[in-house]
């Protein structure tokens, strides 16, 4: 297999697509999280396969974008309205994964501000402005606009990583206790 493995976890879905360029290896991922033992393994029912990111994109409801691209690979004009993107990928000022389009006409989330107007290439080349910090919906500072169509752009934070170790460290500590 190239590449790291995937990992998905969302119960509420209720089909799988991929750009089959962008996550070749998926099928045999899913297969190898089903058969082991004690995991708790999503089962998103048929996976498919697409020609092209445009064929994949086009009435998803939800699109997320995990690239190291430097031009955008993907375009506002495959986007339908009241979609959400979460784009976490493409994470320097110069590289991108959404066109200025996209980034202009959506309500765009990031997690950080400040590194958002100095790192995000999505935001910095494209001139899109930032409505809010995931922090202020999270707070009810601002709304999370579900209506429209809205980009999170994350590039990620050191506290992130820490929520997330002490979840899986209690996670941990909860199993360990019940054996």
């Amino acid at each position: 297999m190239s590449g790291p493995p995937v990992v998905i976890w969302a119960p509420a879905v209720k089909r799988l697509l991929r750009y089959s360029d962008l996550v070749p290896c998926l099928e045999e991922v899913l297969g190898q999280f089903s058969h082991r033992d004690n995991a708790e393994v999503l089962q998103p029912g048929p996976v498919k396969a697409f020609s092209s990111a445009e064929e994949a994109a086009r009435g998803a409801d939800v699109i997320v974008t995990v690239t190291r691209s430097t031009e955008p690979v993907l375009f506002r004009a495959w986007v339908k309205p009241g979609a959400h993107v979460s784009a976490v990928g493409a994470c320097r000022p110069d590289w991108r994964e959404l066109d200025d389009v996209l980034m202009k006409e959506a309500v765009v989330y990031v997690d950080s501000r400040e590194g958002a107007v100095a790192e995000s290439g999505d935001v910095v080349l494209s001139g899109a402005e930032v409505f809010a910090e995931l922090g202020d919906v999270i707070n009810g500072v601002k709304p999370a606009l579900r209506e429209k169509t809205t980009v999170f752009k994350s590039l990620g934070m050191g506290v992130q990583d820490a929520a997330s170790a002490q979840l899986v460290f209690q996670r941990w500590e909860t199993e360990a206790g019940q054996r």
